[in-house]
């Protein structure tokens, strides 16, 4: 007697274990496909990244030889700078930018410091998040703006009120603080580039403060130690190498500031003689000039060895900050809380 076919049940269909290999190497073969291919598209953009430094400095270097070739090393010290007679000269430019720099830092360097102690060991936790974001908004903020700032508020306060106080006390004993109120120059654009490099090396502290081990911390409350004499004495020592890293890399945010210092130095190229005197600097000179510079080679060519100056000064100067900063994560205290 036959069985219904609708009773009928479906014997399971069994592979062989061949079957079973080949499909087992063909997700091999092909995830391994994958994997060679991931690896190569990872390694062209690492290579991007190279080739693009690479052709940077090489067209800036073959953009610039004209004025390497026919200056040479007194392009530095040379004060001179007539297009029309063929003399350039960077000293003027690179005074100027060291000296916005400097005031920049000197103006900048106690407030950072100050504000990533607040933040990392006074502040409660929800005023922190707070200034946190908002420290990170600031440093988002664009040059142009502080350059606006800077004119609208720090050339009156500095032309009306700071300048005039500065000549009529220190400048009647040094004449380092003497001058003509302009409000415009080194000092207004040293504050606003100071201004703009806050968040950046208050960020830095910050995290390095926090990097510190508790189990120190602790260790100094147990011996007696008061909390401003822990944060001072033990806290800070401890990060140093941190806090120097951030101050070189805010050294290399600020000195190739442009906007807001072309707004406020005065773009004169004159070498500073107070603190009160009107400059000029490496990226307000290119960002004046440049467009007009390029209808005579050599005026090209000396600009853009300007900025090749301009850009191996940053290039070490944030060699040496990260490596400052990798040597204090990399170290004890990154081991300490599990990595940086």
């Amino acid at each position: 007697m036959e069985v219904p076919e609708s009773l009928r049940e479906e014997s399971p269909k069994l592979s062989s274990p061949s079957v079973d290999r080949a499909e087992s190497r063909e997700e091999q073969d092909l995830a391994g496909r994958s994997e060679h291919l991931f690896g190569w598209i990872l390694k062209g953009g690492g290579l991007f990244i190279l080739a693009l430094f690479s052709v940077v400095i090489l067209v800036c270097l073959v953009a610039a030889w004209p004025s390497i070739h026919r200056f040479g090393m007194s392009f530095l010290w040379s004060s001179a700078w007539n297009p029309n007679r063929k003399l350039f000269g960077a000293f003027p430019y690179l005074v100027g930018t060291l000296w916005v720099t400097g005031i920049a830092l000197v103006t900048s360097i106690p407030v950072a410091i100050f504000s990533a102690l607040f933040l990392s060991d006074y502040a409660p936790e929800w005023l922190s998040g707070i200034v946190s974001t908002l420290m990170e908004m600031l440093a988002g903020i664009p040059s142009i703006v502080f350059g606006a700032f800077g004119i609208t508020f720090m050339v009156p306060l500095l032309r009306d009120h700071l300048e005039p106080f500065l000549s009529n006390t220190l400048g009647k004993h040094w004449d380092f603080f003497n001058g003509d109120p302009l409000g415009y120059g080194i000092l207004a654009a040293g504050f606003v580039v100071g201004f703009m490099i806050v968040p950046l090396v208050a960020t830095v502290t910050r995290d390095s403060l926090l990097m510190v081990p508790q189990e120190m911390v602790e260790a100094s409350y147990a011996l007696g130690a008061t909390k401003a004499e822990t944060v001072f004495f033990i806290k800070l020592r401890e990060v140093t190498p941190g806090i120097i890293g951030s101050v070189i890399l805010g050294f290399g945010r600020a000195i190739g500031e442009t906007m807001a210092v072309l707004l406020l130095v005065g773009n004169q190229p004159s070498i500073p003689q107070t603190i009160q005197d009107v400059g000029y600097t490496i990226s307000s000179l290119l960002a004046n000039t440049f467009t007009y510079a390029v209808i005579d080679p050599l005026y090209a060519a000396a600009e853009v060895e300007l900025g090749l100056i301009l850009l191996v000064i940053t290039l070490a100067v944030n060699t040496l900050g990260r490596e400052l900063l990798m040597r204090l994560m990399g170290g004890r205290l990154a081991g300490s809380v599990g990595g940086g």
